[in-house]
């Protein structure tokens, strides 16, 4: 008839689509994100890339002074030798007053006198001496030795030699040359160099043992080991004087009160 008909011959395609085959929503929006994560990330290494080669000076001066400095304290600091020694304190001093009270004491009790034999801190009375300033005076007697405390500037130790501060000391004069203001004196006084000595030398005693524990800290090890030496040296020589006058003074003690007790008996 008259109507419109369908034409058979012409297909029309349509898309076909299964399932899961269609796009799920926002995977789109994923790889949009993810692109522009790596922008990110590659703005980020630029930034951080040109900030170093900006910067690059700075941390290489920064590390260069920080080298240079280092060097120059280890450089600049001594070496310090320390030489020390351990004592014990003699018991010759108990044993000479045993002999005096084997010698007098019969006598002695019969006039009723006691003779007083216990033993005193002679390892207090030592570390007491060497920590001394009039100790100090006695070893600032020796030569170098105030030089060495005061005006030791460095040490060589290919000629063994102590250098020493030439506005301080001459030492090829031997004399004192250092500006000073009242009350200090250009020949330091015993006062001055005991704080020097205090700094160098130190006494320490084990109360277990009894031991005095003595030490010597300097630039020159010569100077530490014969200072040290120096120091027990004189330490025993002072120490057999103390005992010496101690018995005389026992003995002296004994005679006047015997003489005492002889004359009460005559009366």
């Amino acid at each position: 008839g008259g109507g419109i008909g369908r034409h058979k011959g012409l297909k029309i395609p349509r898309r076909k689509l299964r399932a899961g085959s269609s796009p799920a929503p926002g995977t789109i929006n994923m790889s949009i994100e993810n692109i522009d994560n790596r922008d990110l990330d590659e703005i980020n290494l630029k930034f951080i890339s040109n900030m170093i080669q900006e910067n690059i000076k700075f941390v290489a001066i920064f590390t260069l002074l920080s080298t240079i400095i280092s060097i120059f304290v280890a450089l600049s600091i001594q070496n310090i030798f320390k030489s020390e020694a351990l004592l014990t304190v003699s018991s010759s001093s108990e044993s000479d007053k045993a002999s005096l009270s084997s010698s007098y004491g019969g006598i002695a009790s019969l006039a009723g006198i006691s003779l007083d034999t216990g033993s005193t801190d002679k390892a207090y009375l030592a570390m007491s001496i060497i920590e001394s300033r009039e100790f100090l005076e006695h070893l600032s007697k020796f030569r170098d030795v105030l030089p060495n405390l005061i005006a030791a500037e460095s040490y060589d130790p290919s000629s063994k030699k102590i250098i020493y501060d030439e506005s301080l000391y001459d030492f090829k004069n031997d004399q004192w040359v250092r500006e000073v203001s009242p009350p200090k004196r250009i020949i330091p006084s015993h006062l001055e160099a005991h704080r020097y000595y205090s700094e160098i030398v130190e006494v320490t005693r084990d109360r277990s043992s009894g031991f005095i524990n003595i030490s010597v800290s300097h630039l020159s090890p010569l100077f530490a080991k014969e200072f040290l030496d120096l120091i027990i040296r004189e330490l025993n020589f002072l120490a057999r004087e103390i005992d010496r006058k101690e018995s005389e003074d026992a003995l002296e003690f004994l005679n006047q009160q015997l003489s005492k007790t002889s004359q009460l008996d005559v009366k």
